[in-house]
């Protein structure tokens, strides 16, 4: 029990190593006590967050990838462990459905998520990746009422904060975005995953000062942060500091293993009237984005129209978007 406790305490941090560090100390507690069911689920949403960690920062990887079908299977085999000791562990429930989420299964996410809820109606954490899955569904309104709830759960959690602010955000509701932001900072002021998160919605809503700001402070805090360096490179583009985004392109271009530099490309190359290669840029980037990069299917089709390639873009929307055929 206490190595559990020692897990929950650091993963609660939700930086990489920590992570790694509380899936070793929930892996301990099993090797204690096999039969603690709590372990074995919490083992699970610490390989879970930190595949969604990995992926958010610009590592490479797509979710129907070996590696990530394999980690996640990891992740299953635990919360099903759980399971096999506690059949009413809505925890565990909550685990399959955020592994279900991550694997882009979201119809069987949802019916965990359900499960989940009714075992365990006052788990925060499941109130947090439900909102999470019916974001991701775009169904904004009951995402909206399953983060607020998140949030009375767990009121001192900054990612519950976080992830109401983004879909407070989606809604039209700045200043309310804004506001969970800034409280979500109050409670953790150096999360990178929450000023990375703030910079997104605030490059969403054309805020693009202040995405600067919170997105060169979480580059700042991590230098492998590959989606903040994204958004201090887009925002300078958006504002027409041409200087400034020349700049942060460069360093984006240096950065191992960071998959929206194919993104920086792709407009350093239109800029430079060199549209075959900012083509293949961003074509490098769906290849390894393939299901949830659906804007980098729309700047080729943009590409291929003004090349007059009508044919190709055809085919493209056939691939990707056969119902508007």
């Amino acid at each position: 029990y206490d190595a559990y406790l020692v897990g929950r305490h650091v993963m609660k941090s939700r930086r990489l190593d920590d992570l790694a560090e509380a899936q070793s100390h929930f892996a301990d507690a099993i090797d204690i006590d096999p039969k603690f069911a709590l372990a074995h689920t919490s083992l699970a949403d610490a390989i879970n967050v930190q595949i969604v960690f990995r992926a958010f920062y610009g590592e490479a990887m797509s979710r129907d990838s070996e590696e990530v079908i394999s980690v996640i299977g990891g992740a299953q085999e635990a919360a099903r462990s759980a399971l096999e000791i506690n059949p009413r562990l809505g925890e565990a429930y909550a685990a399959l459905g955020y592994s279900s989420w991550i694997l882009d299964r979201n119809e069987e996410s949802g019916g965990f998520y359900e499960r989940a809820l009714a075992l365990s109606p006052n788990y925060a954490d499941l109130y947090r990746w439900r909102a999470q899955q019916l974001e991701d569904g775009g169904r904004l309104e009951a995402a909206l009422a399953i983060a607020e709830r998140s949030v009375e759960l767990d009121p001192n959690f900054a990612p519950n904060h976080s992830i109401l602010a983004r879909i407070y955000g989606q809604s039209g509701r700045t200043a309310a975005s804004i506001g969970s932001f800034e409280r979500a900072l109050e409670l953790t002021p150096d999360s990178v995953f929450v000023l990375t998160q703030m910079a997104n919605s605030y490059f969403d809503i054309g805020e693009f000062g202040r995405a600067i700001a919170a997105a060169r402070r979480a580059y700042a805090l991590n230098r492998g942060n590959g989606l903040a360096l994204l958004f201090v490179t887009l925002s300078y583009y958006q504002l027409g500091d041409v200087d400034e985004f020349r700049r942060w392109a460069a360093l984006a271009n240096q950065s191992d293993g960071n998959i929206w530099a194919h993104y920086i490309a792709w407009i350093e190359f239109r800029l430079a009237g060199e549209p075959d290669l900012a083509l293949e840029e961003v074509e490098k980037l769906l290849a390894i984005r393939k299901e949830s990069c659906e804007f980098c299917v729309v700047l080729i089709a943009h590409d291929h129209m003004l090349g007059g390639r009508a044919e190709t873009l055809i085919n493209l929307i056939g691939d990707y978007f056969p119902e508007l055929l």
